[in-house]
């Protein structure tokens, strides 16, 4: 088991500092802290082996390994970084570590800052409202709801913005989609948060072109007037920038230096949120059509059903007319014509029975070029005709006898 865990996982050991600096700068997650209480076991063993113990006691519990690394940090504290989201919340969940480590126990520290993908930004959240008392509803239905900050602007006053952090990504993803949080009855908006650009500063001279470690200056500056003298907390010099000279401290927002080292970083926050507000539009108006094509749909389909049962009841009327009601006019017109003697009311039938006789000879014949196929069926219905038109005639037929 031991051979599998140092396979699939990559241990660093404690034998360089440049390992450290590696190590600090590929992890993207901040790390986990294991004190161990003071034992003989474990000042005699070397972080690596401490965190393949580590690993078995966590297959153990749990049946699931995750994928981290570790080193000694100050103290003899094991720091534990996460390579991927989902060990990142694994760890995060106290109730999956196991209880010692080496037959050692120790105490565990969570970070206290996650990593911003794991963090939202709700709007409208006012300044009246009680962030403990909003947090604890939250909590109820968002479980994963770790923290409300109240965010201020540069002059320090409060927003109505107040970041909310998980230890759930797929939750934040969720509300991201969504574009809304419940509160209470209410639909706040929410958008994705972005931290603060990090300009590196060198806290010995406060230059913004390299690190403290790589500083090549001899002396440490005031922050103040950036002059060397001892270190007195109530320097009364003029304020001055050792950047740019002006009346600041150095590292100061207002700073051109520090200004143009923000730059690029506020270049790059505007393409991803350009970007972010570029998909959720799209997303918005995929959507819409969707929606739209299926409501269109659904309404082409109602009309067919709606034109289909008008040709249902044109068909069913178009034969009660040239079946019955037709052929029963025919037959009372000719009875009509034998027991009148009119001229002018003779003309009116004649007439008419002309008009019904050609209606329904070109329904007839409309027929026979519609259903070449069937001619057997118009047959039949025009030998029905005579049969009917001789049962109406029986009268006629009566009135011409006793004439």
């Amino acid at each position: 088991m031991q051979s599998t865990l140092q396979s699939n996982h990559t241990i660093t050991e404690t034998t360089k500092a440049s390992d450290y600096k590696v190590l600090k700068q590929s992890s993207k997650f901040p790390p986990y802290s294991i004190t161990f209480k003071r034992s003989p076991q474990v000042e005699q063993v070397t972080d690596r082996k401490l965190l393949e113990l580590l690993l078995v006691e966590w297959k153990d519990k749990n049946n699931y390994v995750p994928d981290i690394t570790g080193r000694f940090g100050h103290g003899k504290c094991l720091l534990i970084f996460a390579n991927d989201e989902t060990s990142f919340e694994e760890l995060f969940n106290q109730q999956n570590w196991p209880t010692k480590i080496n037959d050692c126990e120790f105490d565990l520290k969570i970070p206290r800052v996650s990593p911003s993908i794991y963090s939202l930004v709700i709007q409208q959240f006012f300044n009246s409202w009680n962030i403990e008392e909003v947090f604890e509803d939250l909590k109820t239905l968002y479980p994963t709801l770790i923290k409300l900050t109240r965010m201020y602007s540069f002059n320090n006053k409060p927003l109505n913005l107040v970041r909310a952090d998980f230890c759930s990504l797929q939750q934040v993803k969720k509300l991201l989609d969504d574009g809304r949080i419940t509160i209470d009855h209410m639909k706040n908006l929410v958008k994705q948060y972005h931290p603060p650009a990090k300009i590196s500063k060198c806290m010995k001279c406060y230059s913004h072109h390299h690190s403290t470690n790589e500083c090549t200056s001899q002396v440490q500056l005031c922050i103040r007037c950036s002059l060397d003298h001892p270190y007195n907390n109530n320097c009364q010099n003029e304020i001055k920038c050792i950047n740019c000279g002006q009346d600041h401290y150095a590292g100061h927002s207002a700073c051109p230096e520090t200004q143009h080292q923000q730059q690029p970083h506020k270049n790059d926050r505007n393409h991803v949120y350009i970007e972010n507000i570029l998909t959720t539009f799209s997303n918005k108006i995929e959507y819409r059509l969707q929606q739209f094509e299926e409501r269109l749909i659904n309404q082409v389909i109602e009309v067919e059903k709606i034109v289909d049962n008008l040709k249902s009841t044109t068909c069913e009327l178009e034969t009660v007319i040239f079946e019955t009601i037709l052929p029963s006019i025919k037959a009372i017109q000719e009875c009509s014509f034998v027991n009148t003697r009119s001229t002018s009311t003779r003309e009116d039938l004649t007439r008419y029975k002309n008009e019904v006789t050609n209606l329904l000879t070109r329904k007839n014949n409309n027929n026979n070029n519609t259903k070449p196929n069937k001619s057997n069926t118009s047959d039949n219905r025009t030998k029905g005709v005579p049969k009917t038109i001789a049962t109406k005639q029986t009268p006629s037929t009566l009135f011409n006898d006793s004439e």
